[in-house]
């Protein structure tokens, strides 16, 4: 085995303790995922779906005077509020789980270290550390990162038990895949395009290796009935939370008719799962299909079904309608396992030159791309062109010549001629090397920015393509206002008497603190309290006093549409489009008398 990617600890004979090089690349790698995933969790509001369930979570543990909302994952619910019974009710240690299902799938392949080997599996790792997608889901507070790494849990016990043969493998296998159908509605989707990824090895068995022998006595050998045991055990133990809440078995039902749903009907205000691995993903859709293609003619069975599952997953993604840009995560895992076994090929390929040489390449081809796209962006962001012929007048040229477009051109021209000239000296195995090598080190940057983006500044930006709605900075000031004005009416915020529509879960997480609350489905002039949220309106509402209103952005959204195609581009490129998102906002009213205290700084006598 190569000691360069030999994964262990050893012992010198001077007793110090040397650390492999794999061993530190797989730390490097932890600390890079724990810090995408992890740092700054709460440093959003939550978007509506993930204060649902938190509302929902608050609910079971504080016995709120809120609407009932629904769990959109029961098993983020019950996660949730075990967090909250603990006492830990912010939005980082509600968005922690998530975060820690995410960290597991960051640490899956090293499970399969022995199967796909370890420069792969390394490759796998650091795909899935700084996959966009993959960070993105790992940030909010929803079921998809938990279901994705429980349903690989439960095939990795399938795995071992084929190997094995021992009962609780299978227990476990069905406690955990039971778990993962109550994390999110799209289990089926996997199962699916893994069993068209099997069909496909099956057909293309020449070397005889999954007869259907082979297949029977598998099956004949699981023990099903403990199988559906763990899972039934699961899936209800989570659903009611361990029977504390029965009633919310009808969440964990939902997601069935979620499912069903998602086969005819698209979600409104989102893109589809494949359209947002073209936009995050280009690196890893470029070197997954790379070697999905090598895969597919692989002698080894394994090889084929991981093929055969990728091209399922990303057609699956494709006519799906009912799944979210979060559920490309689905197809995130797939692609990685291609990639990594194409960046390994890539990788073990002999080369026919000095070091420096291949490194040489390496820069030049990097250098140039660079500047490819430099002259590009600078094209169709602020264009320079010179007038032709070049005394003219402007109002007379002929035409005007691209400068930028022209330089970016020359560029490409420079790259084709060094490609060549290398292909011509040294051959096709060192021009694949290097120009291969120069692809990934690019796709690494570009992963890196994208995924740097998503956590933290690109998070409340509504022109990101992923967030479907979202949450803003509006709804911190909502409710640092009302506990404000809270402190100096009553000395204690959560004292203060509240009236609020039911606009949705984001605002009722603001005041789910607050002891006196009333939920209305209209304003009306019975309402005298001393803060009053509504919807905006045309007029202002008719209450029992007089009231001064502050409105509050608290959603945004927007969609790509009617772009040229110059402006589409900026948008891509830049998330900065040429009109304004769209906006949801709530008024907050505060009842005169109270708001001319405030302006002054007093607090009243009690």
């Amino acid at each position: 085995m190569n000691a360069s990617i030999q994964a262990r600890l050893s012992t010198r004979r001077d007793g110090r303790l040397a650390i492999s090089t794999e061993t530190a690349i797989v730390v490097t790698l932890l600390i890079v995922s724990l810090f995408l995933r992890f740092i700054a969790l709460d440093s959003r509001p939550f978007s509506i779906e993930e204060a649902d369930t938190a509302m929902a979570a608050w609910d079971l543990v504080h016995d709120s005077t809120a609407p009932t909302f629904t769990a959109h994952s029961p098993l983020l619910y019950a996660l949730t509020s075990l967090s909250m019974a603990l006492g830990m009710t912010s939005r980082a240690a509600l968005r922690f789980w998530s975060a820690a299902g995410s960290m597991g799938l960051v640490m899956l392949p090293l499970l399969y270290r022995s199967k796909i080997g370890g420069l792969p599996a390394l490759s796998m790792m650091a795909i899935l550390a700084l996959s966009p997608i993959a960070v993105f889901t790992a940030r909010q507070a929803d079921g998809i990162a938990l279901a994705v790494t429980l349903f690989f849990v439960a095939l990795t016990l399938f795995e071992h038990y084929a190997r094995q043969r021992m009962g609780w493998l299978i227990l476990f296998a069905g406690a955990s895949l039971g778990a993962a159908a109550t994390a999110d509605y799209t289990l089926l989707l996997p199962a699916i395009a893994g069993g068209l990824g099997g069909l496909y090895a099956y057909a293309t068995d020449d070397e005889g290796q999954l007869t259907s022998e082979q297949v029977k006595l598998f099956l004949r050998s699981v023990n099903w009935g403990l199988f559906a045991a763990g899972f039934a055990a699961s899936f209800f133990l989570v659903s009611t939370v361990f029977f504390i809440s029965p009633g919310r078995l009808g969440d964990a039902a939902d997601l069935i008719a979620r499912f069903i749903n998602g086969l005819a009907h698209r979600l409104p205000e989102t893109i589809s799962p494949l359209y947002a691995l073209v936009l995050y993903e280009p690196f890893l859709s470029v070197m997954g299909l790379i070697g999905t293609w090598s895969a597919l003619q692989s002698t080894r069975p394994w090889m084929r079904i991981a093929g055969g599952w990728t091209l399922s997953a990303l057609a699956i993604s494709l006519l799906y309608q009912g799944a979210t840009p979060s559920h490309a995560l689905w197809v995130v895992i797939p692609l990685a396992v291609m990639a990594a076994s194409a960046i390994g090929s890539l990788l073990d390929l002999k080369w026919d030159c000095p070091w420096w040489t291949l490194a040489a390449q390496v820069t030049g081809i990097t250098g140039l791309a660079a500047m490819i796209f430099a002259g590009f962006i600078q094209h169709i962001r602020s264009p320079y062109t010179i007038p032709f012929p070049v005394n003219a007048p402007p109002e007379e040229a002929s035409f005007h010549i691209p400068v930028d477009l022209l330089l970016a051109i020359l560029w490409l021209l420079l790259l084709a001629i060094l490609l060549f000239s290398i292909l011509s000296i040294w051959g096709q195995r060192t021009a694949i090397k290097g120009t291969g090598l120069a692809f990934i080190l690019i796709g690494i940057a570009v992963m890196t920015g994208q995924s740097v983006k998503l956590a933290f500044p690109g998070v409340g930006n509504p022109y990101e393509p992923i967030n479907s709605r979202a949450s803003q900075a509006g709804l911190d000031m909502l409710g640092d206002t009302i506990e404000e004005i809270g402190k100096l009416t009553t000395g204690y915020p959560y004292d203060i008497g509240i009236t609020t529509e039911l606009v949705d879960s984001t605002v009722a997480w603001e005041l789910r603190a607050y002891n006196r609350v009333t939920y209305v489905n209209a304003p009306s002039p019975d309402i005298d309290t001393v803060l009053v949220v509504t919807r905006p309106t045309q007029e202002n509402p008719y209450l029992g006093s007089s009231y001064v209103g502050q409105d509050f952005v608290i959603h945004r959204y927007w969609k790509p549409t009617s772009l040229s195609l110059t402006d589409y581009l900026i948008w891509l490129i830049y998330r900065t489009p040429p009109l304004p998102a769209t906006e949801d906002r709530v008024i907050l009213w505060v009842r005169e008398d109270i708001f001319r205290l405030v302006q002054a700084g007093g607090v009243p006598e009690r």
